[in-house]
């Protein structure tokens, strides 16, 4: 590892992207070697990622305090408490229904899944075919999961809530 580098490690597990830069001391090299695929990213490379990943990655490893490793915590909702995130919500979710409905019915043939998550990353309510569904749990694309970026990291539902606009990851 070389100092003033970027490194990004690509999480298969939990779908997060992170990336740190190394300033050369040993206790980062040993924090940077733990990741689970590691690959240099040189300056001009880095700033051909988008904008909106890049700054979500500073946030990440600057602001928010996420370990290299990847080890931000994908909270889970118990049912209580998801009935109240959707009560918050109020008249929009009777509102949202049709619209994700109708949503799900688009992108149904690609095998997609449509979640509604409100401000602070919680999704409310998916639609998805019954075949995704355990794959769904495991990566808790499911209602009652925290996908904030502020504890998960960079992610495509709190990435976009930052950003206040759509973005890719």
């Amino acid at each position: 590892f070389e100092a003033g580098h970027t490194y990004v490690t690509r999480l298969e597990r939990d779908c997060r992207v992170i990336a740190t830069e190394f300033n050369g001391n040993a206790s980062s090299a040993g924090s940077v070697k733990a990741m689970s695929e590691t690959i240099l990213v040189t300056p001009d490379r880095l700033a051909m990622i988008p904008a909106a990943l890049r700054a979500s990655w500073t946030r990440c490893a600057s602001h928010y305090a996420i370990p290299p490793t990847g080890e931000g915590c994908i909270e889970l909702l118990c049912g209580a408490e998801l009935r109240q995130a959707c009560a918050r919500m109020g008249p929009l979710m009777k509102t949202t229904e049709p619209e994700v409905d109708r949503l799900h019915g688009i992108v149904s043939t690609l095998d997609y899944t449509v979640l509604l998550a409100d401000p602070n990353g919680i999704i409310l309510t998916r639609r998805g075919d019954s075949l995704q569904e355990k794959g769904n749990r495991r990566w808790h694309l499911w209602p009652g999961a925290s996908w904030s970026e502020k504890q998960v990291g960079t992610n495509g539902i709190g990435t976009c809530l930052v950003e206040n606009r759509p973005v890719t990851v």
